[in-house]
């Protein structure tokens, strides 16, 4: 792929339609390590909330869907996994930084993708604050996903001598989404 077809999937990046965006993410990560001029738009990605509707009423008064932008994030935590070693520095970046728990938890998901053992204090510190990330569904609901447990599965990714049963030890039972007001 060249050097324009990657400049277009990063113009399709910003497309309304989710499913062009998540194509275009998804493309970019199946580049590898090619994709490494596309590591800042990835990161900025991470907790995204750029898409704007019309979405049908029962998402909100905004007109705006988050869900679409979780999927696109996730896509590009699995791109930026998927780019390898040029991608290392930003992720851990993204991880030590000041965003809010949506980059934390896909910058945790990019991490355990790429095994970065340098993440391993910052990850075992998020297990421990037991952090949930609530995603706005429409006006009256959200989703919340546990920040702690994408920094386990991380965990258990790098390093192989971390069972999923250590690196779970101090976060609740509960291991998916949970649905609430």
């Amino acid at each position: 792929m060249s050097e324009v077809d990657l400049e277009v999937l990063l113009t399709r990046i910003g497309a309304r339609e989710v499913g062009e965006r998540r194509a275009a993410v998804e493309a970019i990560g199946r580049l590898g390590a090619a994709a490494a001029p596309a590591i800042p738009r990835l990161i900025a990605l991470l907790d995204d909330r750029s898409v704007e509707g019309p979405w049908p009423s029962s998402v909100g008064p905004t007109g705006h869907d988050p869900r679409v932008d979780f999927v696109v994030a996730t896509a590009a935590a699995e791109a930026l996994g998927a780019i390898g070693a040029p991608a290392v520095e930003p992720v851990l970046a993204a991880l030590r930084g000041s965003g809010g728990h949506p980059r934390r938890y896909h910058a945790a998901l990019a991490a355990g993708l790429l095994r970065i053992d340098a993440a391993v204090p910052i990850l075992e510190a998020m297990v421990r604050a037991s952090e949930w990330l609530s995603w706005r569904v429409n006006f009256d609901q959200s989703i919340e996903y546990p920040v702690h447990e994408a920094a386990a599965i991380a965990l258990a990714q790098i390093g192989p001598s971390r069972s999923p049963a250590e690196a779970h030890a101090s976060t609740t039972k509960d291991p998916g989404p949970r649905g609430g007001a």
